[in-house]
């Protein structure tokens, strides 16, 4: 759990800190003093972790007796501490429109999302997860830890499991097909394969293979001589000398079959 106080009100740090008063520590361990509400639960949340018995058993009772609505609250608001992310979502006690902000809150950190996701008794709380597909592509823990879970719905097993085939188990299939050609010398159509987007559904694996077919021919067999010389010059990119090069040989090849070069 994070121990940074991300409070700029100088009494959190003193109270976290130590150098409060004890009776304003204990008044605060019960959350009965006058602080904002992102304040007090940065506070409490500090408090339920300390090894002092009292400030730790009062801070634990006062997180408990938290207002369900105020606590949604204060944990979807971006100014709430991750410390109090991180304690909430691993209280599976904690109430439900809690872990719903928590779940919502970007600041909360993934392995916490993953604990969670592990061990909810709740099969709405792992949709709501499973409808984050963004979230579930940067952290594939979440994915097998909804699929694990003996509480998921079918839509979240639905929506878990087709997200883990499009967009992992496919670049495991990318990634050997790349090294299958890769051991057939067919570099250029390795390279190919290993950077093709097959996440959109724009581009299925038999597209990219015949595509990389077409790109294996080497340069030299190329027929270009249909194309003009400004797209040629689009498709290569030589250098200005080379570029002068080519201008001086057709040049001189106009001069050799007797026709005037304008100066």
């Amino acid at each position: 759990m994070s121990l940074q106080i991300e409070s700029t009100n100088p009494v959190v740090a003193a109270l976290i800190g130590g150098t409060a008063p004890r009776p304003a520590q204990v008044a605060a361990s019960r959350g009965i003093l006058p602080l904002p509400q992102n304040d007090l639960l940065e506070i409490l949340v500090a408090f339920a972790g300390k090894d002092d018995p009292e400030l730790a058993a009062n801070a634990k009772s006062a997180l408990q007796s938290q207002e369900e609505g105020a606590l949604h609250s204060v944990l979807g608001s971006p100014d709430v501490a991750v410390a109090v992310l991180e304690y909430f979502a691993g209280q599976p006690a904690a109430p439900k429109q809690a872990h719903e902000s928590v779940i919502k809150n970007p600041k909360t950190p993934a392995p916490q999302l993953v604990k969670l996701a592990r061990t909810t008794p709740n099969g709405d709380l792992l949709e709501l997860l499973s409808l984050n597909q963004q979230l579930l592509i940067q952290n594939p823990a979440i994915i097998d830890a909804i699929i694990a879970n003996p509480a998921r719905t079918p839509d979240a097993q639905r929506r878990a499991a087709e997200t883990k085939r499009e967009f992992f188990e496919k670049e495991r299939g990318q990634e050997q097909i790349a090294s299958e050609l890769r051991a057939q010398g067919k570099e250029a159509a390795a390279e190919f394969i290993e950077q093709a987007d097959l996440s959109s559904g724009e581009m299925t694996v038999d597209d990219a293979l015949f595509i990389a077919s077409m790109i294996e021919v080497p340069d030299v067999e190329t027929d270009d001589s249909w194309l003009g010389l400004e797209y040629i010059e689009e498709i290569y990119e030589e250098t200005p000398e080379q570029r002068q090069s080519i201008v001086n040989k057709i040049i001189g090849e106009m001069s050799a079959d007797g026709m005037e070069v304008a100066a």
